[in-house]
């Protein structure tokens, strides 16, 4: 039987030999298995957001710069897949205890290119961290507002960007003026988002991921000066 890849029970050591072959996402999965600390859904959720943001974003070099990273998966996932990106750094206000140990399991699955100081952690807040115009900044699980101050850090940047965004507050999150048209507050919260990217001078590229791992799958991503 298939693993649920929605669920948010922990991988564990005797799930590594679902993982079979030598393909990446197998190894990356025994790797975290093997720590035995990671929900399931931020695997298969990650993996899925790092594979289309490196087709639409990868190649260009610089840092990935996971903000609200949680435990830094998505960075380490795009270092993984992009061979042109120099480092990875994960950014939240508080890290998890977990993530420190979960780097390790990948550092030492993938040396040469997770080891010797290519993945940072950083605590602060995501606002006062400072981004430049060659980083891809991504986003996993910055919730409700948190997902528009990652955009608007971005684009102050000029840097690369990808959200996928979650946990809409209809109360405070701009739907712009869409209410009438668009019964869906959320989808109306995205496309204005989507808008307010591209004003500010962004090429934008929309996306889903799997809606199987997560019904929050719709993924944001710019680039700026391409328009």
């Amino acid at each position: 039987m298939a693993l649920d890849p929605s669920s948010r029970s922990r991988l564990t050591p005797q799930q590594a030999a679902r993982f079979v072959g030598d393909g990446l996402f197998e190894r990356v999965a025994r790797a975290l298995c093997a720590a035995g600390k990671l929900p399931r859904k931020e695997l298969y959720e990650a993996w899925a957001v790092a594979r289309k943001v490196r087709r639409r974003l990868g190649g260009a070099g610089g840092r990935v710069v996971d903000l609200c990273a949680g435990h830094g998966l998505l960075g380490q996932l795009l270092l993984l897949l992009d061979r042109a990106a120099t480092a990875a750094v994960a950014v939240d206000r508080v890290l998890p205890p977990s993530a420190a140990l979960l780097a390790g399991a990948l550092a030492e699955a993938f040396p040469a290119e997770l080891g010797a100081g290519r993945v940072t952690r950083v605590e602060c807040p995501v606002a006062d961290f400072e981004l430049g115009p060659g980083d891809l900044v991504v986003a996993l699980h910055a919730c409700g507002e948190l997902t528009d101050v990652v955009l608007a850090r971005a684009a102050a940047a000029r840097a690369r960007v990808a959200v996928l965004p979650c946990c809409h507050d209809l109360g405070s999150g701009n739907q712009g003026g869409l209410e009438g048209w668009i019964e869906d507050g959320p989808l109306a919260v995205d496309l204005t988002r989507a808008a307010w990217l591209r004003a500010q001078g962004y090429q934008v590229w929309t996306a889903r991921i799997d809606a199987a791992v997560t019904p929050k799958n719709r993924l944001l991503m710019g680039a700026w000066g391409h328009v």
